[in-house]
């Protein structure tokens, strides 16, 4: 089982990071692993506020190896929809940002974005 970070929005998944990958490349270029982690998930969350419009929320969860792989291909694929529904019904532990629950539970909807075309 492994954490990973990301902001998910009306239209599916935006991004998916590993959170070891990260500390780990921090810490292989002489950073600090555990602040590099923390300072993206401060950028992703100011880029998920910026987004609220379209019900844009930063999360961590928990997934194991064989079903972060299905959604890292569903992603690969532009398949950004179904990459989040995926993570949906198979995350162990999900934690999103402060005052996003409700859109956590609405999403994916592409219906959402005012700035959606019709």
């Amino acid at each position: 089982m492994t954490q990973w970070i990301g902001i998910a929005d009306a239209h599916g998944l935006e991004s998916f990071i590993s959170v070891p990958e990260q500390i780990l490349e921090a810490e292989l270029a002489g950073q600090n692993g555990q602040k590099s982690a923390n300072k993206l998930v401060n950028m992703l969350s100011a880029r998920a506020q910026a987004n609220r419009h379209r019900h844009a929320v930063v999360f961590k969860v928990e997934v194991d190896d064989a079903d972060a792989a299905a959604i890292k291909w569903l992603m690969d694929g532009e398949r950004y929809t179904e990459a989040l529904e995926k993570l949906k019904k198979c995350a162990k532990v999900v934690e999103v940002g402060k005052g996003m629950q409700k859109s956590w539970s609405m999403i994916p909807n592409e219906d959402l974005d005012p700035f959606s075309g019709d």
